[in-house]
């Protein structure tokens, strides 16, 4: 090769990784104005408080109904279906979230089934059957429609550097109602040494929502109940959310 050859070549390869280098530039521009955009919705843990005050005499499911957060939550709700219990949600991106779906699943039939073999083993003469989409339990009289309970949404969430107060998601009535009805059974036999642990199954939480470029984004929680005080007439667990 000549020097004009040499010469010419290296200015090629230049070029070359000059528009390379502006390639790069560009794209990690594009990366970060997405991240921009990008909203990260995240569910903090929730305490669930049950009150040795709020029990009675003939009934050991009801009042295991009255989630609260802490001891100084004042029950407001006019009934046991535990509307007011809610979880949080924070905005946690840069960009808001707008038309947020959320889907909630759980195994309710086969848990209220298991729940139900467990009364009659037990002795209880208390029942709790799904039938038609909805959780019954018979004392207090109680019907819970999980079915309906198992979608909602919100019209957008912003980010919490904008808004400080979290959205409050309703946790289904139908999931409160099977779980406090499973841990009335296992209060119920607290004393027996060899009791068996109430085995709650996570319940499933399914966000969607668009950034505000239009973009479709979804996210899976799974939610753990942990119980870890309990008394034969009350209990306190935590619900503790994990991304998967």
């Amino acid at each position: 090769m000549t020097l004009d050859q040499y010469i010419s070549t290296g200015a090629s390869a230049g070029s070359f990784l000059a528009a390379f280098a502006t390639f790069l530039t560009v794209w990690q521009i594009a990366k970060q104005r997405k991240a921009t955009y990008r909203p990260d919705v995240v569910v903090k843990r929730a305490r669930v408080i049950v009150l040795e005050e709020d029990r009675t005499d003939d009934q050991f499911i009801a009042p295991l109904l009255k989630w609260r957060h802490d001891e100084q939550e004042v029950d407001s709700q006019p009934s046991f279906l535990g509307h007011d219990y809610s979880l949080l949600l924070v905005n946690i991106g840069l960009g808001a979230a707008t038309t947020v779906a959320v889907t909630w699943d759980f195994p309710m039939v086969s848990f209220v089934a298991a729940t139900g073999m467990l009364a009659v083993n037990s002795g209880y003469p208390e029942r709790i059957e799904f039938k038609n989409g909805a959780v019954s339990v018979t004392k207090p009289q109680i019907t819970s429609y999980w079915q309906n309970q198992r979608y909602d949404h919100f019209d957008y969430l912003v980010p919490a550097s904008i808004d400080k107060e979290p959205a409050k998601l309703d946790l289904p009535s139908a999931y409160i109602l099977a779980v406090a009805t499973r841990m009335a059974l296992f209060l119920g036999v607290l004393p027996n040494s060899d009791r068996e642990e109430p085995d709650i199954p996570p319940l499933q939480l399914f966000l969607e929502f668009n950034d505000i470029a239009g973009r479709r984004h979804c996210m899976r929680y799974e939610i753990e109940f942990h119980w870890f005080v309990a008394t034969p007439h009350a209990f306190e667990a935590e619900l503790i959310p994990k991304r998967t």
